[in-house]
């Protein structure tokens, strides 16, 4: 019953907080994501939230290609093997996990989503997102990950990214 409704009120509270989040994007840059991004899901720190990551790259590309983005969305080990290393001048997402809170089967996380343009070099956007899941849950796993995605979508929409 606890799960269920966390599962409604989740979303709700995520959305409500949009604008507290914080969020930081490079007061000059202009440029819109379009057909050119290609999304890295960092590991997470448990081997339990590898369902997570599976469930919200499903969503993520659901969630953008209901805005017209063509995302390659890649799950990897290490994002440090990655870095600097964009082959096609494409915007880069990075998703990374920055802290961790375990509670008997649930997991609070925040997690840092930077967009790197390859032309500039550095990060344009960067944003700390809260996201509560629990890995052994299929159904609530995929609510998270649903609500997770849609509210990455409409961040990037409020900071005229898309």
């Amino acid at each position: 019953m606890k799960h269920f409704f966390l599962i409604l009120i989740i979303p709700l509270f995520l959305y409500s907080c949009i604008n507290s989040i914080k969020r930081n994007k490079a007061h000059d840059y202009n440029n819109k994501i379009n057909d050119n991004l290609v999304v890295y899901i960092n590991k997470i720190e448990d081997d339990e939230s590898l369902l997570f990551r599976k469930a919200l790259k499903r969503e993520l590309e659901e969630a953008f290609k209901k805005v017209n983005v063509n995302a390659e969305i890649l799950i990897i080990e290490d994002l440090t093997k990655l870095q600097n290393i964009n082959q096609h001048n494409f915007l880069e997402l990075y998703i990374e996990q920055k802290s961790l809170k375990q509670t008997n089967k649930s997991r609070l996380s925040e997690f840092i989503f930077t967009l790197k343009d390859p032309y500039i070099g550095k990060p344009v956007w960067k944003a700390l997102i809260p996201v509560y899941y629990v890995p052994t849950n299929e159904k609530f796993l995929n609510s998270s990950a649903k609500s997770t995605s849609k509210y990455i979508i409409k961040v990037l929409q409020l900071d005229k990214l898309l």
